[in-house]
């Protein structure tokens, strides 16, 4: 799933420039609403399975930002998927009512757990292709919203970035008060054991290793961004 946030929409535009993508692109769009967007028959690629989607457009009461969220299936890998669950499902109550032979039940098993082996197999392998048809996609919408006046469009790449620079932000903070907090008493005071709360204390996450582990986040989600940004500018150059 891919999301896009705008700090200022008016969630009828959002749902028309929607279908217009999606509609330029070469999909049925069977559902359109202001809140949201169904579509299928989207096929990117001439060899490639069929799409099928939801485009939802999420603004709280009262509020002028808007989140989109974009989900992109394999059409007929998921259906017979969800078929075979289904079906697994059935046979699975029908033999435990009618108690059939032993024999019966390891047929059934070996058949339902091939049947389930096999649609899995074929969703997985179009996982790869749908989230890059997401992302594709996405950025459709994206530069269509940019036309949009008044309207500042936010990946979730970047609102992760940006919400992870305030987290190191707010943890510098929350370090730098600590240090300069005076040293507390050691040992026990009014006669109350050592327990649950510096067992807890001990067992979180070190402050360093937070620190790591957001900088190592921060540091990938500016590459991927980088890489976002140079991937248009290649597109166009002769």
């Amino acid at each position: 799933m891919r999301s896009a946030y705008l700090d200022d929409a008016d969630p009828d535009a959002l749902s028309h420039a929607v279908r217009g993508v999606l509609e330029a692109r070469g999909a049925l769009v069977t559902e359109h609403r202001h809140s949201r967007v169904l579509f299928s028959g989207f096929r990117p690629h001439p060899m490639s399975w069929s799409r099928q989607g939801y485009v939802g457009i999420y603004q709280a009461l009262g509020e002028r930002e808007a989140e989109v969220r974009l989900l992109v299936r394999a059409r007929w890998p998921w259906r017979i998927l969800w078929t075979v669950c289904i079906v697994n499902v059935v046979v699975l109550l029908g033999a435990i009512f009618t108690n059939p032979p032993g024999t019966t039940w390891s047929t059934l098993a070996i058949l339902c757990g091939l049947a389930l082996i096999v649609g899995t197999v074929l969703y997985v392998g179009t996982l790869k292709s749908v989230r890059e048809d997401e992302r594709a996609l996405m950025g459709d919408f994206e530069a269509e919203f940019g036309k949009i006046p008044d309207v500042d469009v936010e990946t979730d790449e970047a609102r992760e970035l940006r919400e992870l620079e305030a987290e190191l932000e707010g943890e510098i903070t929350r370090r730098r008060i600590v240090q300069d907090r005076p040293p507390r008493e050691k040992g026990r005071r009014f006669g109350l054991r050592p327990g649950r709360k510096e067992a807890a204390a001990a067992e979180e996450e070190s402050p360093d290793a937070r620190r790591e582990r957001l900088l190592a986040r921060k540091a990938e989600l500016e590459a991927r961004l980088r890489e976002k940004q140079a991937a248009p500018e290649e597109e166009t150059s002769p």
